[in-house]
């Protein structure tokens, strides 16, 4: 891709040190994960060690040229279905001038000679000049926000039960419940989402979650920040979204059953939009306000006959 100024290009061997310098300028503040590398000094030189061998190894990598020097670059690799950016960064300098948005293109380009179905990206939560952009160009927020709040004891309705699970039939039971949220509460990307962009959380406790010794869903806990504030994800069958009793009874046992006891707040997880959506007439009267998550995934749909229709 030209236009008068700009080129893109495929990235070459020797580029990659710099690339790697201009991905700590560039993304530090930006990015949380290079900001926390960049912030301490191991992290920061096992960064600059490694850059080089990920950027030339994790997938397909273009340069936009102006004046002969690179000022933006970013990346691509291919999923069964989909073609997933990342490293995404331009030089300050050239910001606001049409490079990200040709790197973009040039990506997208690129996905559909390949026939990929979707373009998927992440982008942190406080990089709102890149959101904008990406939402500009079509892509869509999948699932962005969660729920964070205080929590009063609440009795609990005869019936519910919460079971714990070893981490391996936990892993299994999450991950089902994760596919079936998705497809009932994200259903516009609901096919390649339960396909290729399914992840079980590491570590905590997963919990088998019954009503009348049925089956309804899977939660896992953690402890997150400190004692006070641990993080639960709940995912459920559908019917039992909105149902208050079920849903906030759940949570009262999980809670109870915490090594630390019920905490004063949580940070509280769904599995879809279309459940984080059903949760808000219920947290929202218990002083629960929706929280927009770390990092967002993005995705945009480029073929019409794509088998995740």
């Amino acid at each position: 891709m030209n236009s008068e100024w700009l080129a893109v290009r495929s990235v070459q061997l020797k580029d990659m040190w710099t690339l790697t310098r201009m991905a700590f300028t560039n993304m530090t503040g930006v990015d949380q994960q290079f900001t926390r590398m960049a912030q301490h000094p191991v992290w920061r030189l096992a960064g600059y060690v490694a850059l080089p061998f990920y950027f030339w190894t994790a997938g397909r990598g273009y340069k936009a040229l102006a004046d002969g020097q690179i000022v933006g670059c970013a990346f691509v690799h291919f999923l069964a279905d989909s073609a997933v950016v990342f490293n995404v960064n331009v030089n300050r300098a050239y910001r606001r001038r049409g490079v990200a948005r040709a790197l973009l293109a040039h990506l997208e380009t690129v996905a559909r000679q390949r026939g990929a179905g979707w373009l998927a990206l992440q982008v942190d939560r406080d990089n709102v000049p890149a959101g904008t952009l990406y939402e500009g160009l079509g892509f869509r927020q999948i699932h962005p926000d969660f729920w964070r709040g205080p929590w009063r004891t609440m009795p609990v309705t005869p019936g519910l039960a919460v079971e714990p699970l070893r981490q391996r039939l936990g892993q299994r039971l999450y991950r089902h419940y994760a596919r079936l949220e998705l497809e009932h509460g994200e259903s516009w990307g609901a096919s390649v989402l339960k396909r290729e962009f399914v992840s079980v959380p590491a570590g905590g406790q997963f919990w088998r979650c019954l009503v009348g010794q049925q089956e309804v869903g899977c939660a896992w806990v953690e402890d997150g920040d400190g004692q006070q504030r641990p993080l639960v994800f709940l995912l459920l069958q559908p019917q039992a979204w909105a149902q208050e009793m079920v849903t906030l009874g759940l949570v009262q046992l999980l809670l109870e059953r915490r090594a630390g006891g019920v905490p004063a707040g949580l940070d509280l997880f769904c599995g879809s939009s279309g459940h984080h959506a059903a949760l808000a007439p219920l947290l929202q009267e218990r002083g629960f306000v929706a929280t927009r998550q770390p990092r967002i995934l993005m995705l945009k749909k480029l073929l019409s006959n794509s088998a995740t229709q």
